[in-house]
């Protein structure tokens, strides 16, 4: 991605933060070795950033396939939305991180978009809004 995303706190979890602080600064992210030590870091910074926004917080985790499933049976509160990219299968360049996900009957897909910049003969780049039913 050429770095962190712009206009947002970046927040790493990865093995290759262990044996550093946790939340120290590098390469323009804050890292922490893991999902719980971010979260809690990261809680009162998007209650700050919502509250300034008139919104309510939002968490977007950009996998690994480990991160994912935690995200998804961990935290706490549960996740009430997904926005989940949905990726042709390019033979040229497989991918190897994977979202753990399907469908089931408690999520109702809300939105679907088309990437409007990404469409080959590979397919088409998919966004696709979920949320928890009930």
């Amino acid at each position: 991605f050429g770095g962190p995303l712009k206009h947002r706190e970046n927040v790493v979890v990865s093995r290759e933060a262990r044996g550093g602080p946790e939340g120290e600064l590098r390469d323009g992210g804050r890292w922490f070795a893991t999902l719980e030590a971010a979260r809690a870091w990261a809680e009162p910074v998007e209650a700050r950033q919502a509250v300034a926004a008139g919104l309510a917080p939002e968490v977007f985790i950009l996998g690994g396939a480990q991160l994912f499933r935690a995200a998804l049976t961990t935290l706490r509160p549960a996740p009430d939305a997904l926005v989940v990219t949905w990726v042709p299968d390019v033979p040229s360049q497989p991918g190897d991180t994977f979202f753990p996900f399907r469908p089931p009957e408690e999520w109702i897909l809300r939105e679907h978009r088309a990437a409007r910049r990404w469409n080959s003969g590979d397919g088409q780049l998919e966004f696709v809004l979920y949320e928890r039913a009930g």
